[in-house]
Parts: C-alpha cells; structure tokens; sequence
C-alpha cells in the first residue's frame, strides 16, 4: 500500500512492518549540493587569507631585522657619520616635521625670537673658537669676545665641497661691501663633511677660487657647530 505522509513518501512492504528512508526531489538534491560547494569555496578563501596574513608578517619581520642591522652596523663600524651631529640641531629637525611646523610657522618663530631678544636681551651665547685652527683672511685668529665684541657678525658655516654654499658667497661679498664702513663682519666656519675636505691647502685653494676675502676658519672637529645647534649646510647665523 503506497501513502504520501508530509511531503516524502512511505513505503510499506507486504509482510514487513519496515518503513524506507524519505526520497528528496531533485531541485533539493541541487540545492543541497550548491550549499556544499559554497561552504567549501568558503573555507578555501579563509586558509588564503591566512596565508596572506601570515606571508605579510614575515615580510615586515624580515624587514625589521634588516633595518636593525644596518643600524647597528652604523652605529659600530661607521661613528664617523655622527661628528657633524647636533643634538640642538636635531631637535630642531624633529620639531619642523611636527604638524603646524610649516615656513610661515618657522617665520613666525624666528620673529618672536628677535622680539624677546630686543626686549629682554637674552639669547644664546657664541662660544669662543677652539685653539689651534687654521685661520685663513686674518694675521691672526679670532676671539668672539674681543675681536667680534660691538659687530653684527654673520658665520656661515660651509665646506668647499658644498655647492649651494658656494652660490651664498656672491650674496656674502655683497654684504661686505654695502656695510664695509659699518661694524659688520663676515666670518666662515669652514665644517667639512668628509675627511678629505678637512686638509687645509684644500680649503685655501678653495679660497682663492671662490674669491672669498672675509676671515675664515677650518673648524675640523666640528665644535662650533655642534655647540650652536646647526644641522645643514650651509647655514648663515647672525650675532
């Protein structure tokens, strides 16, 4: 005897009280079968993104341990890159990379600078020059305190080597010449980059060609620099 019972069908069999499994129709047979691909397709993309994500860690981690060797490398066998290092210097670089740090921030900065020193007659003290330089323009060497004392003093701090301080000597010749009778003065600290640059017949050499005539030192430790904070060449302090 065949009855239909909620969709799937009974079948009784003479003799036997047995009752079959149900009979699904085709279309969900397919839908079955779909929803099996799916899920796989599913688990597949999910071990992809893994691996990715695993792939990009050991990229970034490999990368890290290079960057930490090379610093370290650095830091070992290459000390000579730190002479010109200000720590002044550098604090004034991590500061102009700060957000609102831009040209007309910096501009303003350097105004007030003026104004408070104009008003309350503090700044920063400009050491005396090491003993034992090499002076160039002068008979004898220069004393900040003496020499230079009642002058507005321009030190431009330069290297031979540099080409941008080369283009600022036509602008410093100018100066010496429109305030020639004036208490002004012109003084170049020469702060080589490398050790061949340091030589001093390189510099006079350099000297005559540039036709520089204001006094100028070879300041090749670099200690003038360092105590006032300079980090690029070449850079024109006014005292």
């Amino acid at each position: 005897m065949l009855r239909h019972t909620s969709g799937f069908q009974r079948h009784r069999i003479a003799g036997q009280g047995a009752v079959s499994a149900p009979r699904f129709g085709r279309k969900q047979a397919q839908r079955a079968g779909h929803n099996q691909r799916v899920a796989s397709s599913n688990e597949e993309g999910n071990d992809g993104g893994v691996a990715t994500e695993v792939s990009r860690r050991g990229v970034l981690r490999a990368a890290s341990l290079v960057f930490a060797a090379g610093t370290l490398y650095v830091g070992v066998f290459r000390t000579k890159a730190y002479r010109y290092l200000s720590v002044q210097g550098l604090l004034a670089e991590f500061g102009s990379m700060m957000p609102g740090s831009g040209n007309n921030d910096q501009l303003y900065k350097f105004e007030k600078a003026i104004a408070e020193f104009e008003a309350n007659g503090k700044g920063v003290s400009v050491p005396e020059f090491q003993n034992g330089l090499t002076w160039f323009n002068t008979s004898a060497p220069l004393s900040v305190s003496k020499d230079l004392r009642g002058r507005v003093v321009i030190l431009d701090f330069w290297t031979y080597c540099c080409i941008n301080c080369m283009h600022v000597l036509p602008e410093l010749r100018q100066l010496e010449e429109d305030f020639k009778d004036a208490p002004f003065a012109v003084v170049g600290v020469h702060s080589a980059k490398f050790d061949n640059e340091k030589d001093d017949d390189a510099i006079r050499n350099a000297i005559v060609r540039y036709d520089v005539r204001h006094p100028a030192v070879n300041d090749g430790n670099m200690s003038m620099w360092r105590s006032l904070g300079i980090n690029s060449w070449p850079s024109l302090l006014v005292v």
